[in-house]
């Protein structure tokens, strides 16, 4: 008698050496990608967060190949092994005769019918409540035994058809409750077979794609095309045509009247690497599995959105079932393993550990660029990876602030400054030990201005029209290593340090005198933590905060908010130049 036997679960998420950028990039996406379609049309669909389950953690064979789910969520996977049961913290292995489990199907009530070698059946409860296998093979007459792998097992309102390549059974209840058997056998092979909505279809060799109509199998207009081809696709498109896949032949759509070819940006993916199952997703998109190279989602009119593959993390390329739960979850099963992937989903991840560390992500000119200690990156539409951008010179890259300037994007780094057009950086102002840009700012008082925050000082770069930058040099007794620089009133600079307390720089509303700028420093001594202090432009207010420490407001002081209140903004209309002190934002 089969057994059923528990298997502990252990919950991998396969190892991924990725950089996360979620926070940072929903921050930088706010706005722009309301939904993963409106993301998928820009090409900023990331890679899906996966869920795999390895043969020693599911307790099964390493391929499976069906998927179904039941009214109570519990998900059934056929096995090598026999039917895997899955509660959501736990697998379980469910016996079969022959243990393969081909295919498996479920009706209006519930019951898990199995396709095995050689046998078929059912999954029942026994006494205690746990489901067993319960052959059919029984019912057969027994000039019709003789076949072997059951490729397909489909709930149909005329019955459950059974279909092996030597013979089709179709199940139906007899008044008594026992079993009515219909037996087809076929020319050539039944190949496989599919249904959608209530029609049943059979591809047949020799003939091509059938549809039964009563107890008959008939040819559809334009299905004799695929007699010597194989078929193992078919999704609802339309309310009257689906789509069909083949093996190495690409899609057709079939509109009721003939079969069309469905062009697609995948139509070499496909053809390459065997089309082997497909999906409609709850977005209304596809998701087409192949033998060789992981699966591709397809938009309705064929745009290949993204691929999901071993740079996804995909333990194998070989992929033999995919299924979308009830929660819409997508499920693949291969040949070493099965793994739940998050897609459709509102949150996605991006590889970019070519740029280290991420610190700095901007989007220019519908470009998404994010810089690390390793360079700066940039996201390639096309393949939704992000690129490394060209022209960084040898040396320290690390990026420490990006910003927009008319229609360059400026990236400091060890090196210096350069311009960013595109994919491509050129060098504007050489860096070294006199000269390191942390942080940079435009100015509000000559927008052609350009602050730059060293860690050493304060300097000045001006762009002329022609795009050549001049070094107007540093201001005078500034000397501490900055990080942050704001100007909530044009000529009015707030400065941050990474450890001597803040600046305030008072500059001449006449850019083109030579006036000493008046310069403030407020530390400890101001009721401001010893240490470091960063800035932040909240309005007309400059908000400081100190990583995080609670210090003591002293009297006189009003905490600012990120929006200040309308009595905030009145005081601050009255001494634009007032140290105000809050919790602002993160560093």
């Amino acid at each position: 008698m089969p057994e059923t036997r528990a298997v502990r679960k252990t919950s991998m998420r396969t190892p991924l050496p990725l950089l996360l950028l979620s926070v940072a990039l929903t921050a930088a996406l706010h706005g722009e990608a309301h939904a993963q379609a409106a993301a998928a049309v820009s090409g900023e669909v990331g890679q899906p967060f996966l869920t795999c389950y390895r043969p020693n953690e599911h307790g099964g064979s390493a391929q499976s190949w069906q998927f179904v789910q039941d009214a109570r969520g519990l998900l059934y996977v056929g096995n090598n092994n026999g039917v895997l049961e899955y509660d959501g913290a736990s697998w379980r292995l469910i016996e079969t005769a022959n243990n393969v489990a081909w295919s498996l199907d479920l009706d209006a009530r519930g019951r898990i019918y199995v396709g095995s070698s050689g046998d078929f059946g059912y999954l029942a409860p026994d006494a205690a409540g746990e489901m067993r296998y319960v052959s059919l093979l029984g019912e057969v007459p027994a000039e019709d035994r003789a076949f072997n792998d059951i490729r397909t097992t489909l709930v149909t309102p005329e019955g459950i058809y059974f279909q092996a390549w030597e013979r089709l059974f179709r199940f139906t209840r007899a008044a008594d409750g026992g079993w009515r058997v219909k037996v087809w056998r076929p020319e050539g092979r039944f190949l496989f077979a599919f249904r959608l909505g209530d029609a049943y279809y059979v591809h047949q060799e020799g003939l091509g794609l059938m549809r039964m109509a009563g107890d008959t199998l008939e040819l559809l207009p334009g299905g004799e095309q695929f007699a010597a081809e194989r078929l193992k696709v078919m999704l609802p498109y339309g309310k009257n045509s689906f789509l069909a896949g083949t093996f190495n032949r690409g899609l057709f759509l079939f509109n009721g009247r003939s079969f069309e070819p469905f062009a697609t940006d995948a139509e070499a993916f496909l053809r390459a690497n065997t089309l082997y199952d497909g999906a409609r997703l709850a977005d209304g998109t596809f998701a087409l599995v192949t033998l060789e190279g992981g699966l591709v989602i397809l938009s309705r009119k064929g745009t290949a959105l993204h691929y999901i593959d071993e740079t996804s993390g995909l333990p194998n390329l070989a992929i033999l079932s995919i299924f979308v739960d009830r929660s819409t979850l997508l499920w693949v099963a291969m040949t070493n393993g099965i793994c739940r992937a998050e897609t459709p989903a509102p949150l996605s991840r991006f590889d970019a550990t070519i740029a280290g560390i991420a610190y700095r992500i901007r989007r220019h000119r519908g470009t998404l660029y994010a810089g690390g200690d390793a360079g700066l990156v940039y996201l390639d539409h096309r393949s939704s990876r992000f690129r490394p951008v060209s022209g960084l010179l040898p040396g320290n890259n690390q990026v420490f602030w990006l910003l927009p300037f008319d229609d360059v994007l400026l990236l400091a780094t060890g090196v210096g400054i350069y311009e960013v057009e595109g994919t491509r950086a050129r060098l504007v102002r050489a860096g070294g030990p006199s000269f390191m840009p942390i942080v940079l700012h435009r100015s509000r008082q000559d927008s052609r201005r350009l602050f730059v925050g060293l860690a050493d000082g304060l300097a000045v770069l001006r762009r002329e029209p022609s795009g050549r930058w001049i070094d107007e040099g540093r201001l005078p007794a500034i000397h501490e290593y900055l990080t942050h620089i704001i100007e909530p009133e044009p000529g009015l600079l707030w400065l941050g340090t990474i450890a001597q307390g803040v600046l305030r720089v008072r500059l001449d509303p006449d850019p083109g005198r030579a006036t000493p700028p008046l310069i403030d420093r407020f530390g400890r001594e101001h009721g401001l933590p010893e240490g470091g202090v960063s800035v932040y432009d909240a309005g007309r207010a400059a908000v400081l905060r100190d990583a995080g420490r609670r210090v003591p407001l002293r009297r006189g002081q009003r905490a600012v908010r990120a929006r200040p209140t309308a009595r905030q903004r009145r005081r601050l209309r009255r001494d634009p130049g007032r140290v105000q002190r809050g919790r602002g934002p993160p560093g």
